[in-house]
């Protein structure tokens, strides 16, 4: 019949499975609801391990004395706020122990009698 129009067929995809995205290219935005949920809980894990070590280094550098902190104060705390390096390095590289501090040492077991 001249006039009508055919209905357009749908692409259906293999077992009933969503079609496949596209492969997105370096630099394209990615929303929340296009990765799965372990990509979710991944990125939630590492947002809130960075969280707690940008706390423990802000924390640690604002009681610890200016004497045993490497360099000045006021210069490591920009370096805090560098995700995820910052944190890491303040801990790591900018403490010092104080004059007259010991060393942490690891205990190490008593030496006893040998059994054998």
């Amino acid at each position: 019949m001249p006039g009508r129009t055919r209905p357009v067929a749908r692409r259906q995809s293999r077992a009933g499975r969503r079609p496949r995205q596209p492969i997105r290219r370096l630099g394209s935005n990615v929303r929340w609801c296009d990765l799965t949920n372990s990509q979710r809980a991944a990125l939630v894990t590492l947002a809130g391990l960075e969280a707690v070590l940008t706390a423990a280094a802000a924390a640690d550098l604002y009681r610890r004395p200016g004497d045993q902190v490497r360099g000045p104060k006021a210069a490591w705390w920009p370096v805090l706020f560098v995700q995820p390096v910052g944190p890491v390095a303040y801990l790591r590289f900018g403490r010092r122990t104080g004059p007259g501090e010991p060393q942490p040492q690891v205990p190490r077991p008593a030496a006893g009698p040998e059994r054998g």
